[in-house]
């Protein structure tokens, strides 16, 4: 029986991985991944507030996309915000999908990133992914704070360090390009030494030139 209604994220979640793609189309045909459930998120948002990498995964296949939020709130940054250790793998999941590290440091309507969730929720190990993957740790939001600030904020110390440690690092890098000062020794400067220097070069170049 066909059904017009857009249905829930738990009958999607129990159609789809139990069923398969197929029954949930023939009983939800207008259905549309990429839009608003009645819960007032996107299925895919709620698989990364969820933890639940089995079902991002099956709801990328079947079309769900990582760019459309009527909020601006990736579904990077719904994988970040979460103390669980675990996260980590949605949050690699999901940059290393097509067009994923575009979500490093996409803003959402208040200017936060996916580093300010990973920062406020104390999960070092989504800080360390995201600034390994190249995020910016200078970004700051609509009222002038850094990660770091909201690191320091919700008593996260130890991220807190780490982020104002990047933040030097990542100015120095831009000192070192502005200068037209460029070299291979001045690999020294990224701790992921010469090949993470040259990753880094061509983001930052987009940004200043």
């Amino acid at each position: 029986m066909e059904s017009t209604s857009q249905p829930t994220y738990t009958k999607v979640f129990e159609m789809l991985l139990y069923n398969g793609p197929r029954a949930l189309f023939n009983q939800y045909p207008d259905l549309d991944l990429n839009s608003v459930g009645p819960d007032g998120n996107l299925y895919l948002e709620n698989a990364c507030m969820r933890d639940d990498l089995v079902m991002a995964e099956a709801l990328i296949k079947c079309g769900a996309t990582l760019f459309v939020s009527p909020t601006v709130r990736t579904p990077l940054m719904c994988a970040s915000f979460g103390a669980c250790e675990g996260r980590v793998n949605m949050v690699e999941y999901l940059i290393n999908q097509s067009g994923g590290k575009q979500l490093l440091d996409t803003r959402d309507l208040n200017g936060t990133t996916a580093m300010y969730f990973a920062a406020s929720s104390g999960n070092l190990g989504i800080v360390q992914t995201l600034i390994a993957y190249g995020a910016n740790p200078t970004i700051t939001d609509n009222d002038g704070r850094a990660a770091s600030n909201i690191a320091s904020l919700h008593h996260n110390f130890q991220i807190m360090d780490l982020l104002e440690y990047e933040e030097e690092i990542y100015h120095e890098k831009i000192k070192v390009i502005r200068a037209g000062e460029w070299r291979p020794s001045k690999a020294a400067l990224y701790p992921g030494g010469y090949r993470d220097a040259m990753s880094t070069l061509c983001i930052l170049y987009r940004l200043i030139v």
